[in-house]
């Protein structure tokens, strides 16, 4: 049925027919491990009692995570069959996360969500490279919309079932975290069955194996990051913006909990609603229109236009704070469904913004330095959420995030301009004397 309805809207050839009904089964069960992030760091905090050290460290702990996506993506550069390191991830990284449901207590359940955090790179580069080597450029975008249009639907069911589900009786988190073990497992084991019609090219030519120190081989890929960006000096500034984008948002994220929580005393159900079920429901109908402007425009000019746009939500969530309202979750709602509006091509961009970099080359090796990025500045949100949870409060990490998000689309906006406004210009002009009125 899905695929009939997608069928009607692209013109798929055999083979991205079946990589998309694929690639959309896996879409299901990545909406089933959304939706547990989205109600793990309220979960900690009510639930299981956690302090506001831990909310920090649930909420940045997959950020913090992506810092080995720079070996997945060494390992992964040029390698046309990825299957090994996907099973690998689902039954080593995903499935053992169903032991945290058997404590009550937070740190166990952290440790073991670790396990999952850390192979989350590998099915992320691998998703990508399919993506790139099984769709043609022209249709790419429009593609993975569809994919996050069903990842979103499952998502936000998922979600506020789970919201229900835990105000029903807390106890229920255990069902829970089972049930994201096992759907992070299928996940990374059905995307192994997904075959690459084109081995792309390595960004890095391999060497012979030889023995090596093992310094040398965990300071190799760090090498060559800093060799990437030092090459391509675009997706260098490109990350950079990003880099700030991320730091707003990271800063944010243990304070959005506290104040759900905390100050609004919302309910699980509301906190489902908001997170999941409003934001992911907006997407889902916006992000095909969104994968259609992606398609035709200039990423960097694109992100320019979506931090702008998803930087009302600090602003909105500042004003909730400071009006004191009687039914302040009809706010939070307002909010989140703004944010929808931006967070469609946010999702675009974030995962199919390095494929404009790679042009040719395997996008392991830049997916890798993307998620690596991520991983970088949430350690430093990381250190600085530590020294600053207990002693500021969540109006003040909405005015930073305020100003992280217009900030980077300031430079999103100075970077189009400076290294691709003719060229852009000039495309835009060919297209039209191509095609005469």
């Amino acid at each position: 049925m899905v695929m009939w309805f997608i069928n009607k809207r692209i013109d798929l050839l055999p083979h991205e027919k079946e990589t998309l009904r694929r690639l959309l089964l896996c879409a299901v069960f990545t909406g089933i491990m959304q939706a547990v992030w989205v109600v793990i760091p309220e979960l900690i905090r009510n639930t299981l009692q956690a302090e506001k050290v831990h909310v920090v460290f649930i909420t940045l702990m997959w950020p913090m995570g992506q810092l080995i996506a720079t070996y997945w993506g060494a390992y992964l550069d040029g390698k046309a069959d990825k299957r090994v390191p996907l099973v690998l991830a689902g039954l080593f990284g995903r499935l053992p996360l169903a032991f945290g449901a058997l404590f009550d207590t937070v740190e166990p359940i952290l440790f073991f969500f670790i396990f999952s955090v850390i192979t989350h790179p590998a099915v992320i580069a691998s998703q990508h490279s399919l993506l790139q080597s099984n769709f043609r450029e022209p249709i790419r975008g429009k593609a993975y919309s569809y994919i996050v249009s069903l990842t979103t639907l499952t998502s936000l069911v998922s979600a506020l079932c789970f919201g229900i589900w835990l105000d029903a009786n807390p106890e229920n988190y255990r069902w829970i975290i089972m049930i994201a073990s096992l759907a992070g497992c299928l996940e990374a084991v059905l995307m192994a069955r997904v075959k690459a019609k084109v081995a792309m090219d390595a960004v890095y030519r391999k060497m012979k194996k030889k023995k090596r120190a093992l310094t040398t081989t965990l300071i190799k890929p760090w090498k060559e990051l800093y060799q990437l960006f030092k090459e391509d000096r675009q997706f260098f500034r490109f990350e950079m913006s990003f880099m700030v984008y991320g730091m707003g948002f990271m800063i944010m994220q243990p304070f959005i909990t506290l104040f759900l929580v905390n100050d609004l005393n919302l309910t699980y159900t509301q906190i489902s609603l908001s997170k999941g079920t409003i934001l992911q429901a907006c997407v889902i109908f916006l992000v095909p229109y969104a994968g259609r402007v992606f398609d035709k425009k200039n990423p960097v000019l694109f992100g320019s236009f979506v931090f702008l746009a998803i930087s009302v939500f600090p602003a909105m969530m500042m004003i909730t704070g400071m009006l004191e309202l009687e039914n302040p979750e009809y706010m939070v709602y307002l909010s989140y469904f703004v944010l929808s509006i931006g967070w469609s091509g946010l999702i675009l961009l974030w995962n199919l913004g390095s494929m404009f970099f790679a042009d040719k080359h395997d996008v392991s090796r830049y997916t890798g330095a993307h998620v690596v990025m991520v991983g970088v500045r949430g350690t430093l949100a990381f250190i600085i959420g530590l020294l600053i949870v207990e002693h500021i409060t969540s109006m003040t990490a909405f005015a930073f995030c305020l100003g992280c998000w217009i900030l980077a689309s300031l430079l999103m906006i100075r970077h189009w301009m400076k290294s691709y406004r003719t060229v852009d210009v000039e495309v835009t002009r060919e297209i039209a004397e191509s095609h005469p009125q």
